[in-house]
């Protein structure tokens, strides 16, 4: 009896078919064959996804995502090893949920931050596995637009020009302002746009 995976690779499981047996004299037979398939051992972690839309402090827009592997790139299902993520290069800290299981096979990490700027790279290990790392990616610097706003303009009656520069930094371009919380008094309005 032979098996030709049309794949690539056989699932894992069990297996059974019938095979018909026939001889001289018209002698006719069946004989019931069953087939274990089981997965070899996980040997490697595979980058799947890497982490992207990274801004400091917030939680990676794009989270990673790991594979458990056997030697020959396949995906092992049965595979119970944590992945740890950490940081590979950058200096910044890393936080979130760090210690994940997998689940058929796959770690799907999903609130993980780097808290620090510039290029980074995280570095995934599971005990007794090779290890990966991600591609390298930049984090940004959190936006910033906190400005203090004078309470009183004038004296009843009185009209004084005010205009008090929002300024903001880091973050990615165009930014928009919103205020976040209070009114502006009467005569008084806010460019979304500039400040």
């Amino acid at each position: 009896l032979t098996l030709t995976p049309t794949t690539g690779a056989l699932p894992e499981g069990n297996f059974s078919a019938t095979v018909p047996l026939t001889g001289a004299g018209g002698f006719t037979a069946s004989y019931l064959v069953t087939l274990t398939v089981t997965p070899m051992p996980v040997t490697q972690l595979a980058v799947i996804t890497d982490p992207a839309g990274a801004t400091s402090g917030l939680n990676f827009v794009t989270q990673p995502v790991i594979e458990l592997r056997d030697a020959t790139g396949t995906r092992v299902q049965t595979a119970s090893n944590a992945v740890t993520a950490s940081v590979g290069s950058g200096a910044g800290a890393l936080s979130g949920t760090v210690l994940r299981t997998p689940v058929l096979g796959r770690v799907t990490f999903t609130d993980l931050k780097i808290t620090g700027v510039g290029a980074h790279s995280l570095a995934y290990t599971a005990t007794g596995l090779t290890g990966a790392t991600s591609a390298s990616f930049t984090v940004g610097a959190a936006l910033s637009t906190t400005q203090a706003v004078p309470t009183t303009i004038g004296t009843s009656g009185t009209l004084i020009p005010s205009f008090t520069p929002v300024t903001a930094s880091g973050g990615t371009a165009p930014y928009t302002f919103a205020l976040s919380g209070g009114a502006l008094p009467a005569g008084m309005s806010f460019n979304t746009a500039t400040g």
